[in-house]
């Protein structure tokens, strides 16, 4: 086939696609990096030409992806439960405010606190004779997690210790300190001008020199608390508080907010943590062997730690003289009420913790099947430029939703680098990376080409044709692997220092174009 004819064939096929916009704004990119120009002759093709562009290969990632939006909501949502009859005089907190641990939610009458907390001891104390009597030899064990995240402060089992035993004595297995706080209390002859706050220095006997915090001030300005951090203090140490060189008071160290780990019955096989080691949830703490395994021994245990939990939250509200916060977060729901009675086990407000952020995106039914948990993603926040986030894959459904003829199925996603920037409700973009390849040899798809179900592209052999009916390069067969829009990953027939020819033919009558990507290649009469 002559030249003019060749030319003609290629215009029809040209003008018959369908996507004329996206060819347009290609050939406007590859324009700029043109390194030869022929031009055809023939009435058909007049003015239209070859322009072949000759690129380097690149060494790198190669990732495939899927992309969907959504709005960001909270990872974890949990219901903070009144653990006795609470009588609630006023509301200071509402839905959307952000707290920290121990701040003040609702004011409560606390005058039949003490009796109520007394009542729930009473409970877990019964429930503890259950379990013993539950108790069996069997060569069953388990390892105790924690359940929150903390540091250690006190351990009180040790290997061959009676379960029961320990904590019939010390009231737990260890202790662990949930705020990072431990504190100390002193009063004073006259009435002190610190307020809640203030810095002070504090000196811990055989330990050093620290930072403290007034947290509490009494009401006839004599008794303050201070709090320090609790890694490195130990728990009952002499603590001084001191401001410009002179002593303010001495108190006795405790936890600030203490969590006492126990578990009903059995033996002590192995303590995992030791004084002042950082837990967080899931750190295997204890192994406690001959637990007995009856559904009735597991629902008491269940209720037991129901209890505990419980227990500790009262006991910080006896201390705050208020509902505190149990934890940092955002409150989510409000579902307390001034002058009303909160009961024991209902839910007083919902706490979202404020660095956990999920999403849900809509992915199509064609590529659902390439999405699957765990799979890693990117998240660009329309409020927040210039920053990506990260997060997981964290759940399918399994169930897809329909409209105008297409199904998408929703995807969870957790972000795990979440920060304070980020608001509930923000409109959000999540990149799935459903395939990669790392450190690979990748080749512009623009320059593939195929034949005869072999793919091809042309190297550069250091000079470009003066004629279109010659091949721009060596013709060289090529194995690919993985592909996006973009590249292809190379497996053979190329090395890192092979540079390849992009051919493209153009028409300036239609200002239309192709490149040899799509299969035009080199154009011989």
């Amino acid at each position: 086939m002559k030249i003019r004819e060749k030319a003609g064939v290629l215009w029809g096929r040209i003008r018959g696609r369908k996507s004329v916009k996206f060819i347009v704004i290609g050939v406007v990119a590859v324009a700029v990096a043109v390194v030869g120009v022929i031009e055809l002759t023939g009435s058909r093709a007049a003015g239209a030409g070859v322009t072949y562009e000759v690129v380097s290969l690149t060494t790198g990632t190669l990732q495939k992806t899927v992309s969907g939006s959504g709005t960001l909501r909270s990872g974890s949502d949990t219901a903070v439960l009144a653990p006795v009859d609470l009588g609630v005089t006023s509301v200071t907190a509402a839905a959307g405010d952000s707290v920290k641990t121990g701040d003040v939610i609702a004011n409560i009458d606390a005058s039949t606190l003490a009796s109520s907390i007394s009542a729930l001891r009473s409970e877990i104390k019964s429930l503890d004779r259950t379990i013993n009597s539950l108790s069996s030899d069997s060569d069953s064990y388990d390892v105790i997690t924690s359940t929150l995240a903390g540091r250690v402060k006190a351990v009180y089992a040790q290997a061959g210790d009676s379960v029961g035993a320990v904590q019939a004595e010390k009231g737990g297995l260890l202790v662990i300190s949930t705020d990072g706080r431990l504190k100390f209390s002193f009063t004073t002859e006259k009435e002190t001008s610190l307020s809640v706050g203030d810095t002070v220095s504090v000196s811990v006997v055989e330990d050093g020199t620290y930072t403290g915090t007034v947290r509490k001030v009494s009401d006839d300005k004599k008794t303050v608390t201070v709090t320090v951090t609790d890694n490195g203090p130990k728990v009952g140490a002499k603590a001084t508080a001191k401001l410009d060189g002179k002593t303010l008071g001495t108190g006795q160290l405790s936890i600030s907010s203490p969590a006492a780990v126990t578990t009903p019955g059995g033996t002590v096989s192995k303590v995992y943590v030791e004084e002042n080691d950082k837990v967080y949830s899931g750190t295997s703490l204890v192994k406690v062997t001959g637990l007995p395994d009856s559904e009735e021994y597991q629902s008491t245990v269940s209720q037991r730690a129901a209890k505990a939990e419980l227990l500790v939250y009262a006991q910080q509200i006896q201390e705050a003289g208020a509902i505190v916060a149990p934890r940092d977060g955002i409150i989510t729901e409000m579902a307390l009420q001034a002058n009303t009675t909160a009961k024991s086990g209902s839910s007083m407000f919902t706490l979202s913790s404020s660095g956990t952020l999920a999403m849900t995106v809509a992915v199509d039914e064609l590529d659902i099947n390439s999405v699957a948990v765990g799979q890693k993603a990117t998240v660009s926040v329309d409020a927040v430029t210039g920053k990506t986030y990260n997060a997981t894959v964290k759940s399918i459904s399994q169930v897809g939703t329909s409209s105008n003829g297409v199904t998408t199925y929703d995807v969870s996603l957790t972000l795990t680098d979440a920060d304070d920037t980020l608001r509930i409700g923000m409109n959000a973009t999540a990149t799935i990376v459903i395939e990669e390849a790392t450190d690979v040899l990748m080749v512009p798809l623009a320059a593939l080409q195929s034949q005869g179900g072999e793919q091809y592209v042309y190297v550069y052999t250091g000079s470009l044709p003066g004629d279109a009916s010659q091949d721009p390069g060596t013709k060289t067969t090529v194995t690919t692997g993985l592909s996006n829009d973009a590249y292809a990953e190379v497996k053979s027939g190329l090395t890192a220092d092979d540079k390849v020819v992009i051919v493209t033919v153009a028409s300036s009558e239609s200002e239309s174009s192709e490149s040899a990507g799509m299969n035009f290649g080199g154009l011989r009469a």
